[in-house]
């Protein structure tokens, strides 16, 4: 089954259809949030948070937010299922903690400074994913 997405252009099933479709042609330097080392061999560094917004556009839930220092991770809850696309970027000591509830705050969905500020990058990442599908 399908499920209709936003924006229209993007056209995966599930999650895992969209990290596919990042993987391959939609994480890149420019889609990578400022004062990030990106690189190829780790694409998915410094895209948590337009990731997080793209994957709720596309499936809804919610967009939480957690911190290690001054360091922001962003992923999703949906449908009581943590979705992290970009899990890849913590360490291993960081996991366990970035999804305890008491660690992270849910952001409101379409308001806010997480919205605004990662504007240029989702839609950076929406045209690198365009018409393309898995």
């Amino acid at each position: 089954r399908k499920i209709k997405t936003f924006p229209k252009d993007i056209h995966v099933n599930n999650p895992i259809d969209l990290f596919e479709l990042l993987l391959n042609v939609g994480w890149d330097k420019d889609t990578c949030a400022a004062n990030t080392n990106w690189n190829e061999q780790r694409p998915y560094v410094g895209q948590s948070a337009a990731t997080a917004i793209l994957l709720q556009r596309c499936f809804g839930g919610d967009i939480c937010l957690t911190t290690f220092g001054t360091k922001a991770h962003y992923f999703n809850i949906v449908n009581d299922i943590v979705v992290d696309l970009t899990r890849s970027e913590l360490q291993n000591d960081q996991v366990k903690k970035c999804y305890d509830p008491e660690k992270y705050t849910k952001v409101k969905r379409w308001t806010g400074q997480v919205y605004h500020k990662n504007r240029d990058l989702v839609d950076r990442l929406i045209q690198n994913c365009k018409n393309h599908s898995i």
